[in-house]
C-alpha cells in the first residue's frame, strides 16, 4: 500500500489549488501496479459517528488527494475494465479512505523531542488504514494475500458486486485545480471509491482472484 499523494494532480508542494504547472503527475511508489495506491476522502460525521452526507474527494486546507495516469507504467491487467478512464497507462488511486485533517486520527508521540498528541491526516493516514484492513483480510484468509489489486477490481466489477463487498462509489469532488472529477464508477480522483471494512475484509479474504 502507498499513498497517492497530498498535492493534487500537479504535485506542486503545498498548493494543489494554485497550480504553477500544466503538467499532471502521479506519485511513485503508488503508481507501480504492484502497489495499491490509496487516495483521500472527506468524511462528514455527526457527534455519534454517523455520516451526515456521502463522502467526497479530499480537497481542503491547502491539500488534495493525488491521482492521475502514470507515464512510466502501462495499464495493468486488473485495470483493463476501466481502460476508458485510464487509457494506456496505470491509473491511480485504486481506492480511497479518510484523509482530511478535519477528521484526523490522533496519535501519541513519546520521544523526548515531541512528546505530544498529534492529529494525522492526508493520504499518509489513508494508506496505513487500508493496509490494516488488508492485514485483517490476511488473518481471515489464513495467509498473506499479496497484491490485492486484482481481487479489489474484481470485487468492483459491477455496482451490485461492489456494494456487497463494501466498496462505496465516490461521485462528488475534484482533486485540486485542473484536477480530475469524481464520477460514477472508477475515476482518477477517488479510484473505485471508499470502503466499508466490515464487508470488504471478508470479501477480500474469500476472493481467490
Amino acid at each position: 500500500m502507498a499513498s497517492s499523494g497530498d498535492d493534487g494532480v500537479h504535485d506542486n508542494g503545498d498548493a494543489p489549488n494554485a497550480a504553477t504547472s500544466s503538467v499532471r503527475t502521479v506519485d511513485w511508489p503508488g503508481s507501480d501496479p504492484n502497489v495499491t495506491a490509496v487516495g483521500g476522502t472527506l468524511v462528514t460525521l455527526d457527534d455519534q459517528g454517523g455520516r451526515l452526507r456521502p463522502d467526497v474527494v479530499w480537497n481542503d486546507n491547502g491539500a488534495a488527494s493525488g491521482g492521475g495516469v502514470s507515464g512510466v507504467f502501462t495499464r495493468p491487467a486488473f485495470q483493463h475494465g476501466v481502460a476508458p478512464v485510464t487509457g494506456a497507462g496505470r491509473g491511480l488511486p485504486d481506492i480511497s479512505l479518510t484523509a482530511s485533517e478535519d477528521m484526523s486520527t490522533v496519535i501519541r508521540f513519546t520521544d523526548d523531542v515531541r512528546a505530544a498528541w498529534v492529529g494525522i491526516g492526508g493520504t499518509s493516514l489513508a494508506a496505513p488504514l487500508f493496509a490494516g484492513f488488508v492485514a485483517l483480510a490476511d488473518q481471515q484468509a489464513g495467509g498473506r494475500l499479496g497484491n490485492v489489486n486484482t481481487r479489489l477490481y474484481a470485487l468492483a466489477r459491477t455496482p451490485e458486486e461492489a456494494r456487497k463487498a463494501g466498496i462505496v462509489d465516490i461521485t462528488s469532488g475534484v482533486n485540486g485545480q485542473d484536477g480530475y472529477r469524481a464520477a460514477p464508477g472508477y475515476d482518477l480522483a477517488s479510484g473505485l471509491g471508499t470502503v466499508d471494512a466490515s464487508a470488504l475484509v471478508p470479501a477480500l479474504a474469500a476472493r481467490t482472484g
